[in-house]
């Protein structure tokens, strides 16, 4: 997954749903989702788990079948839980998880 600071939500691509086990996208919350050029879709908020440097967590994460969504970490569901710095001129990531 690439981190996505200008993503209000996290995606996730819709071929990964039956390997989640959600087995019906619109059982989950009916949102709209945006993009930098103007248009927008339907798309369903799902709780999932993912593992990030060992640890556990929880996102919600959107799908949208009508598009090929990339897996990106946005501000919904990870941003809200971990907190990053980047510190170009040392070349250093800094993560609070």
């Amino acid at each position: 997954m690439l981190l996505d600071t200008g993503a209000s939500f996290s995606t996730l691509h819709h071929d990964l749903l039956s390997s989640l086990g959600i087995t019906d996208v619109e059982s989950g919350q009916l949102a709209t989702i945006f993009v930098a050029n103007g248009q927008f879709e339907r798309c369903w908020i799902h709780p999932v788990e993912i593992e990030l440097l060992g640890r556990r967590m929880a996102i919600q994460a959107a799908f949208c079948p009508a598009w090929e969504m990339r897996n990106l970490l946005g501000m919904r569901g990870f941003m809200d839980q971990v907190t990053f710095a980047v510190d170009h001129a040392q070349r250093r990531l800094y993560l609070n998880l």
